[in-house]
């Protein structure tokens, strides 16, 4: 039986600002309906969802409490948490309001293999996310939750605010406490960031630093552009467990297509099947390839060949500088000196960094700066091109020099290689 649809015009996307979004490509994937985005200010969105010009809706921030108000029904977990993120109408043309993004959290955790109960919990940032968090938290049976804010003045007293009613958990049983970023919370075992702090276009900035929490066991970020903020780069470092916000978007934007598709998705493939589907061929399509090695070990030779074969855009680091610069490298190095090009290899990787969906051949000596391969790994699998020294090509290298020098820099390099590399290509003949 062919299921009716309402005569409106389409699906899409409803916030303030979504350059960063892959929605529309991933509603798209599912092959059932065009999504488009809605870009709205403030004093837009009230005849938007008056006129219900549209099919259905997912909402994203700041707009989701408007899109509760805006239903003719609300579900009972999305009444709950306060906060609606999807907009969809039944056979009867009443629009339902609902939160899918409850959902796609439980699924990120379950993907972790995360277990919350009998955890305190920390959750940086008081928006209407973190009101669904809260709920999710409790459902999962944590000890205990604090939440981070930049004004925790609001809810201590006699504030007319009230603590739960702002997160949308006027029945979790227990208030969450809610401290500022400068008070203790080094008892956490989980944090997860519900703020947009260190999202790009303002990679590498966080909220708070790990280095004084002595339980934790996983940190949760729900930005996914980039991949690995600075928070999560920092936990993985100290070998915690993490994810970021990737499979959660996936996960609710899927929950959408089927409350848009009245329970039926395509292909007669399960919710959890195209989830995975989705974030094993977005993470594939989007993450960077980016090969480390010692210089000459074959990084330009590899790298051009796997973005003509992937279609993507292939760059050398040592090529750009020598293209800003107008120089090559050795006249960079006898000229301004090493500290200068190193300075050089900062700046390009922390904009080339930010992007997606290349294969990057970096410089050598990269891997010497911290900041450096922060900004590369972000985005990016981290690759080692390892080949003996004799075989490394040494023409054009200042810093190679012979094989002495070479057996140096080795020395010097070969832990940090090993450190930072997700997978190893050897040049000599191994596997």
């Amino acid at each position: 039986m062919k299921k009716t649809m309402p005569s409106k015009k389409a699906y899409g996307l409803i916030g303030k600002t979504l350059a960063h979004s892959y929605s529309r490509e991933i509603h798209q994937a599912l092959g059932e309906y065009s999504f488009d985005l809605w870009e709205l200010g403030p004093e837009e969105v009230a005849e938007f969802l008056r006129c219900r010009d549209f099919s259905g809706a997912m909402v994203t921030i700041p707009y989701k409490k408007e899109a509760l108000a805006a239903a003719d029904q609300v579900t009972p977990q999305a009444k709950k948490i306060g906060a609606a993120n999807i907009l969809y109408f039944d056979e009867g043309g009443q629009l339902w309001a609902d939160n899918t993004d409850y959902w796609g959290f439980m699924y990120m955790v379950g993907r972790m293999g995360l277990s919350f109960k009998g955890k305190d919990v920390l959750i940086l940032g008081d928006g209407a996310t973190s009101g669904t968090l809260c709920q999710a938290v409790m459902d999962l049976q944590a000890a205990s939750i604090k939440i981070a804010s930049r004004h925790p003045e609001r809810y201590k007293g006699d504030s007319p605010k009230g603590k739960n009613k702002v997160f949308g958990c006027e029945d979790l049983g227990q208030e969450p406490i809610v401290l500022g970023y400068d008070e203790d919370f080094s008892d956490s075992q989980i944090i997860i960031n519900t703020t947009s702090v260190g999202m790009y276009p303002n990679n590498g900035e966080k909220l708070i630093s790990l280095e004084k929490t002595s339980s934790l066991e996983a940190v949760i970020d729900l930005i996914y552009n980039p991949f690995a903020t600075a928070l999560l780069l920092e936990a993985q470092d100290l070998g915690i467990k993490t994810s970021n916000g990737f499979p959660m978007l996936v996960a609710q934007a899927t929950k959408g297509g089927e409350l848009f598709l009245r329970g039926v998705l395509p292909q007669g493939k399960s919710w959890e099947e195209w989830n995975e589907i989705l974030i094993t061929r977005f993470e594939e399509e989007y993450i960077n390839r980016v090969l480390i090695g010692m210089p000459g070990s074959g990084k330009t030779t590899i790298g051009k060949e796997w973005a003509e074969k992937l279609n993507r855009v292939f760059v050398d680091t040592d090529r750009l500088i020598v293209e800003r610069e107008g120089q090559s490298i050795s006249d960079i190095f006898e000229l301004k000196g090493e500290a200068y090009f190193r300075s050089l290899e900062v700046e390009i990787a922390k904009e080339i960094g930010k992007l997606r969906s290349q294969v990057i051949a970096s410089g050598g000596g990269m891997v010497l700066q911290k900041e450096v391969m922060d900004a590369l790994r972000q985005n990016g699998e981290i690759i080692w091109v390892k080949a003996p020294l004799e075989n490394l090509e040494l023409k054009g290298r200042p810093l190679s020099g012979g094989i002495r020098e070479l057996e140096e820099m080795w020395e010097e390099r070969e832990p940090l290689y090993n450190k930072y590399a997700d997978k190893i290509i050897n040049r000599d003949g191994e596997s």
